[in-house]
């Protein structure tokens, strides 16, 4: 799978730096077809230190990476697709990021001049990853979901 969804050298985007990069590469993953299972029984450990609830506790540092990182994955991944399913939420909770940022965290006002600065060459890596996608749209939009999901999988899922 790795080998499949890399760009160029990098398996993790070496321009997110930190926070952000499991997510893209799970993202583009789906878009070439690689499928997640999920073990109930099993039991992982992932101490997350970026979360609303503490973004102000967090080094200025930490949020500006989280933030510019957000952007620049949906420039690369995101489909009208995914849109249409996660509208309005997406942008409602993207207009509260940005007041949040305006009045209260203006040392991350750099991630949105970073994004811009970072649009063309994540332009590129887009039409690179949306050329090699193998599944249509719809089956990956079906993967953005505001409750976890799950099926029964079937022995032919793992042919």
């Amino acid at each position: 799978m790795l080998e499949d969804v890399r760009y160029g050298d990098e398996y993790l985007d070496q321009e997110f730096f930190a926070y952000r990069e499991d997510a893209d590469l799970a993202w583009r993953a789906q878009l070439r077809g690689w499928r997640a299972l999920y073990e109930p029984a099993a039991q992982g450990l992932h101490l997350r230190r970026v979360l609303p609830s503490r973004r102000a506790r967090l080094a200025p540092h930490i949020n500006y990476h989280s933030l510019k990182n957000r952007y620049l994955m949906r420039i690369k991944n995101l489909d009208p697709a995914v849109r249409r399913r996660c509208f309005p939420y997406m942008w409602i909770r993207d207009l509260g990021i940005i007041a949040y940022v305006l009045l209260r965290e203006r040392s991350s006002l750099g991630a949105f001049r970073q994004v811009w600065r970072l649009r063309k060459r994540f332009l590129r890596k887009r039409e690179w990853i949306q050329a090699s996608r193998r599944v249509p749209a719809d089956s990956v939009s079906r993967w953005f979901s505001f409750r976890p999901l799950a099926q029964d999988l079937e022995p032919s899922d793992f042919a």
